[in-house]
């Protein structure tokens, strides 16, 4: 039955070839065969196909670029300010001790400490 299913369900469910896994995974997760999942991923590649063959799908594409080069306008502003944040807070993560903490916290705990209070 999941064979018949899982093509159906993509055809109703018609996602990006990008959505179809994460939707197989939830299809498996919800009790579908292992036939049904493959059966909705190939189904959902071609879907497309025969949506465009109904003209469903635009096939003209009419996207235009509008700004094709770099600009300095408020977002670059932005990005470089963070830039120089991010750099200033490495460097005090650096020269204050960060990398020996990371090691600190990588090692198991001290016996002595852990259980000091079950006295």
């Amino acid at each position: 039955m999941g064979p018949i299913v899982g093509p159906l369900v993509a055809v109703i469910s018609f996602v990006c070839s990008v959505g179809n896994i994460p939707l197989a995974a939830v299809l498996w997760n919800g009790g579908i065969s292992f036939g049904g999942v493959i059966a909705f991923i190939f189904a959902d590649l071609i879907v497309e196909l025969v949506f465009d063959g109904f003209a469903l799908i635009p096939s003209e594409h009419k996207a235009r670029v509008v700004e094709a080069s770099i600009t300095w306008n408020y977002a670059t502003w932005l990005d470089l300010g963070f830039l120089v944040l991010a750099a200033f807070l490495v460097w005090r993560f650096l020269k204050t001790g960060g990398p020996a903490m990371l090691r600190m916290m990588n090692r198991p705990a001290d016996r002595g400490y852990a259980h000091h209070h079950a006295h």
